[in-house]
């Protein structure tokens, strides 16, 4: 998908100064993400984009913003979903994903 390799190059571009949660990191959840897809049957769009940006702000578990990371990363994801043209329903579907995802 092509909106998918635009989202990666994005979402590398943003990683690129994270030592903890860097683009490899989010390449090994894509990549679980993709077989878990295939095995569930689940729209690869909605649910492999959810993963490319669910780091894209990640504080350091010692920073007291951490708890916020997941709350920033959804934030900051849709203002990007938006300029990939992703559709309303789309944007909340990843958002929800991306905000959900920490357990911290």
């Amino acid at each position: 998908m092509k909106v998918l390799d635009s989202l990666k190059k994005k979402v590398k571009k943003i990683l690129e100064n994270d030592s903890a949660h860097d683009f490899e990191h989010t390449m090994r959840v894509y990549k679980n993400a993709q077989k878990i897809c295939k095995k569930e049957k689940a729209n690869e769009k909605l649910v492999l984009s959810a993963a490319l940006l669910h780091d894209i702000v990640s504080y350091p578990k010692s920073d007291k913003r951490s708890k916020t990371s997941s709350i920033k990363s959804t934030k900051k994801s849709k203002k990007i979903l938006e300029k990939l043209y992703f559709t309303k329903e789309e944007i909340i579907i990843i958002s929800d994903a991306i905000n959900d995802h920490s357990f911290s």
